[in-house]
């Protein structure tokens, strides 16, 4: 009984390596699975066999067991594998350019530049060269000049007005006998009490320009009130004429700093000073006509930018020799806007 139990769970052993002799390669795994699992089957009914217990010698015999019968070997049928298909590399999607950003100017915030007060000045001399000036902040920076184009005989002329004191009405009247277009730098209190005459300024071709709202010293002000004395103004300018104000601002009484200089820029104004001055704004102390016709023909140079009060006799008075002078000695008169064209 034990033999034949003993042989029957060898058998499959056999069968294995008959099977292994003829299995083709590829299919030796497969094989190999299939022969461990009839091991397992012929190993439980081994051992099952082998724990009975042995027959008493008084009781009835058992049966014998009758070996199981070994399967054919016949060889199984040779499968060729699928060829396993190589990875498809995936497509690295191209990085989307990112679109460049315009490059924007930057300009510094005025509250980063200097606020330090400054009182313009020039340096005149004796030989009809342009002056030189104030040469602490460079006004290129910040579309503020002094002189115009100094490569020509060119002569600029800009009226003051912050109060009328009666000459307006005869400086026009000159200005436009002599063919002479000159620019007038407006207070708003200005055109408040004289509307009709800030509208003949704009109706007759001169540039009606911008000297602020209260005429104050701009460094003493906040960023929104320079803004302010310079917006204020030509808004009310357009509101009582009709007529836009010229992009042009000088700073009342010649103060300014850097600040300044670049909050009017913001403004959209480009900052007017003076190659040329005197003494004209003392209704009471006026320096007389002929001192006043010597000063100025004394310092013509080129791309003068010459300062007068419209509240002085003397420059009133002067005035028509002046313009002939000027224009026998060879200069002629432009306006501001031929400034910027340069």
């Amino acid at each position: 009984m034990k033999k034949k139990t003993i042989i029957s769970s060898l058998m499959p052993r056999f069968a294995r390596r008959n099977v292994l002799r003829q299995t083709p390669k590829p299919l030796k795994l497969v094989t190999l699975l299939l022969v461990l699992g009839s091991l397992l089957l012929s190993g439980c009914t081994s051992n099952e066999t082998a724990l009975k217990p042995l027959p008493d010698s008084t009781g009835p015999a058992e049966p014998e067991l009758t070996p199981l019968k070994s399967e054919s070997t016949t060889p199984m049928p040779s499968i060729t594998p699928a060829p396993t298909p190589e990875p498809t590399p995936e497509a690295t999607p191209e990085a989307t350019p990112t679109p460049e950003q315009p490059t924007e100017s930057v300009t510094a915030p005025a509250s980063n530049l200097s606020n330090s007060t400054k009182s313009w000045y020039y340096k005149p001399n004796d030989n009809h060269e342009p002056p030189g000036a104030q040469a602490e902040i460079d006004l290129s920076l910040f579309n503020a000049y002094y002189l115009g184009d100094t490569s020509s005989k060119a002569i600029y002329l800009t009226f003051d007005e912050g109060y009328e004191n009666g000459y307006t009405p005869a400086i026009l009247d000159t200005l436009k006998e002599k063919n002479v277009k000159a620019a007038f730098f407006l207070t708003k209190s200005y055109i408040k009490h004289n509307p009709e005459l800030s509208k003949r300024i704009a109706e007759e071709g001169h540039l009606a320009c911008n000297h602020s709202v209260t005429h104050p010293e701009l460094p003493g002000l906040s960023d929104e009130e320079v803004i302010y004395e310079i917006e204020e103004t030509a808004r009310y300018f357009k509101e009582v004429t009709g007529y836009e104000m010229a992009k042009y601002f000088r700073p009342p009484a010649g103060v300014y700093s850097e600040r300044t200089l670049n909050l009017t820029r913001q403004a959209g104004c480009a900052t007017i000073f003076w190659s040329f001055a005197h003494r004209d704004w003392l209704v009471d102390d006026q320096p007389g006509k002929d001192v006043t016709y010597n000063r100025v023909m004394n310092n013509l140079h080129n791309g003068g930018i010459l300062l007068l009060h419209a509240v002085s006799q003397s420059n009133t008075e002067a005035l028509p020799d002046i313009i002939d002078s000027i224009r026998e000695s060879g200069y002629g008169f432009k306006e501001l806007d031929e400034i910027n064209r340069n």
